[in-house]
């Protein structure tokens, strides 16, 4: 999400943007997309050759279960607070220099470069455990059933026979 900043005052203005997860680079991972990312903040100009950018950036993802792999809705929401400087890059230099300074993102010409920013923001808000809700029973580890939709035929056996076991049958065939 590229931003102008030529014209832009030291007081800044709103930002109120959707941009795609394709566009920030998060398409085909473990998740699909229910909507677009919405993107809300200010851009200030700090100085001639600086630019703060802060806000924050939410979407709501279809993500699987990791205890009963059901799909649901996960809504992710990140803040990211950002410092750009601009810089003169001779021309026919590949790129950018090396950043010598940590609170600084680099830029050239009209327009600062958000994307990396805001698809760290979104990546940072995921929990590494996806769960439907916080109380989720899971799968019955005899039978497979999503003990969620209630009790399995296998509740009360102490011990599931092979033959009906999916779990116990993969890591039967794994070990062939």
């Amino acid at each position: 999400m590229r931003i102008p900043v030529r014209n832009l005052s030291t007081q800044g203005r709103a930002l109120d943007e959707r941009i795609s997860l394709e566009a920030l680079g998060l398409e085909g991972e473990e998740w699909d997309p229910e909507g677009e990312a919405t993107v809300r903040g200010k851009v200030t100009r700090l100085r001639e050759d600086e630019v703060h950018v802060e806000g924050r950036v939410g979407v709501s993802l279809w993500v699987d279960c990791v205890r009963c792999a059901e799909r649901f809705v996960l809504p992710i929401e990140g803040a990211f607070d950002v410092y750009y400087k601009q810089v003169d890059v001779a021309p026919g230099a590949a790129s950018l220099p090396e950043s010598t300074d940590a609170a600084f993102e680099y830029f050239t010409g009209h327009h600062v470069d958000l994307t990396p920013a805001l698809r760290d923001a979104l990546l940072l808000s995921l929990p590494s455990r996806r769960l439907c809700r916080p109380d989720c029973l899971g799968l019955c580890l005899r039978c497979g059933e999503n003990l969620n939709e209630g009790a399995c035929a296998c509740a009360g056996q102490t011990e599931a026979p092979a033959a009906t076991n999916p779990f116990q049958q993969f890591f039967q065939n794994r070990q062939r």
